[in-house]
């Protein structure tokens, strides 16, 4: 299979700490992806609370972290991560306004392989 343009995104609604996570990653589909680009925004970008963003790549933990911003209501960062089936990333906002609704958008190639 060629490569295919890979444009995925996931939501939450922060809680009522303002905290929210949300695990995307090639669990149907094409095995491979190669995600190039990852925006982040809640429902009230630049409203206070803005929520602090982490990123990570199979756990939450400071070895597998791919990525940090103090404004996850509206960012975006250009990387290169590569996973395949069965590897997720996970997206965490702290410190947000409780009933916003968070998202990640990762774009990229997606395929069969490398």
């Amino acid at each position: 299979m060629a490569r295919q343009i890979l444009n995925a995104g996931r939501s939450t609604v922060l809680d009522a700490s303002g905290n929210g996570r949300v695990e995307i990653g090639p669990d149907q589909g094409p095995p491979y992806w190669l995600v190039s680009t990852v925006i982040v925004k809640t429902s009230r970008p630049g409203q206070a609370p803005v929520p602090a963003f982490d990123l990570y790549k199979d756990a939450v933990d400071e070895n597998n972290s791919e990525g940090t911003t103090y404004d996850g209501s509206r960012n975006e960062s250009n990387v290169t991560i590569e996973l395949t089936r069965g590897q997720k990333l996970i997206a965490v906002w702290t410190g947000g306004q409780a009933g916003d609704t968070a998202t990640i958008s990762v774009s990229g190639y997606k395929g069969d392989n490398r």
